[in-house]
């Protein structure tokens, strides 16, 4: 096995398309989602011969909106960490 091909689409009636190229490891960030839109992902492994049978889709993934400011205080972490 060489990599994975991992493809997605929007909802449940979108069309599959790939996600880029293959992937060599276990974890893929996915870029210019649309905040609070579902997307479904399914993955095939990628061997010499080509690409495999893909899985079954996913459950429905709703991507969260952006976050403007993404610093946490430690002190608000802490706190947490104690409850």
């Amino acid at each position: 096995m060489t990599g994975y091909q991992v493809e997605m689409k929007t909802g449940v009636e979108g069309q599959w398309t790939a996600v880029g190229d293959p992937v060599e490891g276990l974890e893929l960030v996915v870029e210019g989602l649309t905040p609070c839109c579902q997307y479904q992902f399914r993955v095939a492994a990628v061997n010499c011969m080509g690409v495999g049978e893909f899985s079954s889709a996913s459950e429905l993934v709703t991507c969260l909106p952006e976050i403007e400011d993404e610093s946490v205080s430690f002190s608000a972490l802490q706190r947490y960490a104690t409850q």
